[in-house]
């Protein structure tokens, strides 16, 4: 809290309840993407943002930060609600419970020791890169949070079909059916739309800040919208891919995709550690937000790699037509 330059402790037990409702949310999601409860999820979708916002008018006022972690949970609430009522409409008390570890325990873990190791250093990195932000200048980490809730579109863009490409392709996969087609479609618009968004904002960035008040110390900042936008982008098009594989039962990209990780962990906690790495003392938001950039670039690359060898080798063992 003294690091994070946040005062009140007591915060501690509400961030904890936000971070755990935040853990136990996506598996009534990815429940919801396996049945392809697509229109649920839509409407969940739909109505999350405006209950999370009348949220945050009701609670801001009265509790400042702790009005901010009751906005953000509120959505996930109304999500898991709305979910387990699906649920019981759609199969009441028809669903019996059933031993799976004894057949499916290989699945199981081949699934879940990649995508566990994944998870840890993703988030280690994610809670370095926003302490490294912190330890900013207040305007800048304050900045960095305002541009990041427009470069956030560039995510909103591209998560639905993440969300429905995950079944498609398993069941593509499953037939035998070939899917990377349906994969570079999706990391195709993922990557135009976000650059195209990034174009916007970087045209629109000093218009928006101008709209309050509020909002004008970050006017110099407005030129970074374009840089954190296709940052967001950069690691969407990861995603989709991430999530092919996934759904198809590879984990292969998981020996770069970590080590990855791990060396941006080991970067950005040695700079917190030591300041004086690399001038880091005297860093600006723009040159966190390149650091920030740059290593999802190397995992984007390296995926398009494992892409190329992938169809080189399918093109290799594709039957050779009979001569007529």
């Amino acid at each position: 809290f003294d690091f994070m330059r946040v005062q009140n402790g007591r915060l501690a037990l509400l961030i904890v309840f936000s971070s755990i409702i935040g853990a136990i949310t996506p598996i009534f999601a990815g429940a919801m993407q396996g049945l392809k409860r697509f229109r649920v999820y839509s409407f969940i979708g739909l109505f999350m943002a405006p209950i999370r916002f009348v949220t945050f008018l009701v609670a801001l006022p009265f509790r400042g930060l702790t009005g901010y972690f009751v906005g953000q949970v509120s959505g996930p609430l109304f999500s898991i609600v709305v979910s387990v009522i699906d649920f019981l409409r759609k199969f009441g008390r028809t669903v019996k419970c059933e031993s799976y570890w004894k057949e499916d325990r290989v699945l199981f873990l081949s699934f879940l020791i990649p995508i566990a190791a994944m998870t840890l250093t993703s988030n280690l990195k994610g809670t370095g890169e926003m302490m490294i932000v912190r330890s900013l200048p207040d305007v800048e980490s304050a900045a960095f949070y305002f541009l990041s809730r427009f470069s956030d579109i560039a995510a909103y863009l591209s998560a639905p079909l993440m969300f429905v490409l995950f079944p498609l392709v398993s069941e593509k996969h499953e037939t035998g059916k070939d899917t990377h087609r349906m994969l570079m479609q999706t990391m195709l618009f993922t990557l135009v739309s976000g650059a195209l968004l990034a174009g916007a904002l970087m045209f629109g960035g000093k218009f928006i800040f101008s709209l309050n008040s509020i909002w004008t110390p970050y006017l110099p900042f407005a030129g970074l919208f374009g840089l954190m936008t296709i940052t967001t982008t950069i690691r969407m098009a990861c995603g989709c891919f991430t999530t092919h594989e996934l759904a198809c039962k590879r984990f292969g990209f998981a020996r770069y995709v970590i080590p990855i990780d791990l060396v941006e962990c080991l970067l950005v906690y040695t700079m917190l550690h030591n300041p004086g790495l690399f001038h880091f003392a005297d860093w600006t938001l723009a040159q966190v937000l390149i650091l920030m950039l740059a290593f999802p670039t190397i995992t984007l690359v390296a995926a398009f790699i494992d892409l190329a060898l992938a169809a080189k080798k399918r093109h290799l063992e594709a039957p050779v037509p009979a001569a007529s």
